[in-house]
């Protein structure tokens, strides 16, 4: 499944549509999108990202450029994480 666009997620997540998603809102967001993705461990992704977010903004809101640039870091943690974990399970089989 595709990863969604800032735009919808906005949309979909900024529950007091102000056109940002606070922490809580945006902590949803990345595990929502990190599941949907099939991420095999989105809870964990989502709060290491979440956890890097905070750091890095100082608690500030993530607006549609923000959200933009996270959620391509997500496909790209998502993306390494699938491809670790086939590459582990085939030299498990070997």
């Amino acid at each position: 499944m595709p990863f969604p666009s800032a735009r919808k997620c906005l949309e979909e997540f900024d529950l007091d549509k102000d056109g940002k998603l606070s922490h809580a809102e945006l902590g949803s967001c990345l595990f929502e999108v990190l599941s949907r993705g099939g991420c095999p461990s989105p809870k964990r992704t989502s709060a290491l990202m979440l956890e890097e977010w905070a750091l890095r903004s100082e608690g500030l809101a993530a607006g549609e450029g923000a959200l933009d640039r996270l959620l391509r870091a997500a496909k790209g943690y998502c993306a390494e994480e699938k491809s670790t974990r086939k590459r582990t399970h085939s030299e498990a089989e070997e």
